[in-house]
């Protein structure tokens, strides 16, 4: 399902199952966890992925049972070299070689993530807030509307990321598809019947490579565990695609600016070389999403660049 949830779940899992070695042999290797896939005959009743939480729910599910199996293999404790062998000895300690004797420990545990952390008596509901902050640059293009995203750099608050790289590819993923909520994909429909008109590629533009920032940067905001979240962390999926509306301000700004220096072009109070001092509330203009080339050209207006440059030519030099 994305989120990176199997590598998390993993580190969770190592995370977790570590606490049965001693400190100096923390972590176990990755490679003493393997994942299976997600199947009902295992758990018949898990719970949804909405809200991006789906990482940090199975991460919580699998630190229960794994805290199940730490308790019930810390009497067998074996310490060895290191920490695989602290593990392999005693996984092996608990089936003693005495023919038909069970095992002592059951090694399967289940767990389970209600949405809430801490101990029965004070458990607490895991609600936050996401923050993040984007600052773009775009270039529009005053006689066919067309833009481009020259810089976006963002700033977002994952607390103490799970997985840095995943979710760092979460936040540009999910800013990219907030491009295509601000700058293309338009729902149409037929106003006498209701037909759906944008109901292929044709007719519904999804991001391509051209509306991706030339320069794009992110970066997490250090030093802010979650106090409230799992393992101090947050989610980054979804929440990151509202930085995405930089762009649309950013192009709102641009429209603005346009209209002002059209506007003097025409009269002829802009002459030489144009300095934008940015642009008048008096130019202001309402730019809907999506910020399609027509839409943007059709609030700059039509206007003549010959009659303007002409204009321009006889005001005062």
């Amino acid at each position: 399902m994305g989120q990176g949830l199997s590598t998390k779940v993993q580190q969770a899992a190592v995370a977790a199952l570590s606490r049965l070695l001693p400190e100096d042999q923390r972590p176990l290797p990755l490679s003493a966890v393997r994942l299976a896939a997600s199947s009902s005959d295992i758990v018949p009743n898990n719970g949804p992925t909405w809200s991006s939480t789906g990482s940090e729910g199975c991460c919580q599910a699998v630190m229960v049972a794994a805290a199940k199996l730490v308790a019930q293999l810390a009497p067998h404790l074996r310490v060895g070299g290191d920490g695989w062998a602290t593990w392999q000895a005693t996984i092996a300690a608990v089936h003693p070689d005495l023919g038909f004797q069970p095992a002592t420990v059951m090694l399967s545990a289940y767990g389970s993530f209600d949405g809430t952390l801490g101990n029965t008596a004070d458990k607490q509901p895991v609600h936050y807030s996401a923050f993040g902050a984007a600052v773009s640059e775009v270039e529009l293009d005053v006689l066919t509307g067309e833009r481009r995203v020259l810089a976006t750099h963002i700033m977002y608050d994952c607390g103490y990321s799970l997985n840095p790289a995943i979710d760092l590819g979460q936040v540009e993923g999910a800013f990219v598809m907030g491009l295509g909520v601000v700058l293309s994909e338009e729902v149409t429909v037929d106003d006498t019947t209701g037909q759906h008109l944008s109901n292929s590629t044709w007719t519904y533009k999804i991001p391509t490579p051209d509306l991706i920032p030339q320069q794009f940067s992110v970066s997490f905001l250090a030093n802010a565990p979650n106090r409230t979240g799992i393992m101090s962390s947050k989610a980054s999926g979804e929440p990151a695609l509202m930085n995405a509306t930089s762009v649309l301000m950013a192009l709102q700004q641009a429209a603005a600016a346009a209209v002002e220096e059209v506007q003097g072009l025409a009269d002829g109070s802009f002459c030489g070389a144009v300095v934008n001092k940015g642009a008048s509330d008096e130019h202001w203009r309402v730019l809907p999403a999506p910020a399609t080339p027509q839409r943007l050209k059709g609030i700059i207006g039509q206007f003549s660049i010959a009659d303007a440059l002409e204009a321009a030519l006889k005001g005062p030099l």
